[in-house]
């Protein structure tokens, strides 16, 4: 019989001292998790460069760059439908991202004597005022 080889010498096993001690994981933190949002994989594959022909050169353009020719050249050829979203991406947003609200003043009197005590609205409030060091545990 042939002799036995010791634990580490045999094939396709790691030396003991190289293994993994019990309950010890090989990859602590995990997979990272797959990035998930749409916006951020559409602006980086609008950003990837590609090679176009471009009045018989090759020229290398990002494909961001390459959807605003078409929308330009379309537009300049009377499509009227890439003239329509050329204009608005030109106008920009018609309306501000926030609606502006104008407040009356009685509601902002009547929201204050709600919600802030008599200190407060007299200006007399000491709870902002600064905490002494001493309490803080520093000198």
């Amino acid at each position: 019989m042939a002799a036995a080889r010791p634990k580490s010498a045999r094939g396709g096993n790691p030396p003991e001292h190289a293994r993994f001690k019990k309950g010890q994981s090989g990859n602590p933190a995990g997979r990272p998790p797959k990035n998930r949002d749409i916006r951020k994989q559409v602006e980086a594959e609008l950003d990837q460069m590609v090679m176009i022909s471009e009045g018989g050169k090759r020229v290398r353009l990002t494909k961001r760059e390459i959807i605003a020719k078409k929308l330009v050249n379309d537009a300049a050829m009377g499509d009227p439908k890439s003239l329509a979203n050329l204009l608005k991406l030109i106008a920009g947003p018609s309306q501000p991202e926030y609606p502006v609200v104008a407040v009356d003043p009685a509601d902002l009197a009547r929201f204050a004597k709600r919600y802030l005590s008599q200190e407060q609205l007299l200006g007399n409030d000491k709870s902002d005022a600064e905490v002494p060091a001493a309490r803080h545990g520093t000198k």
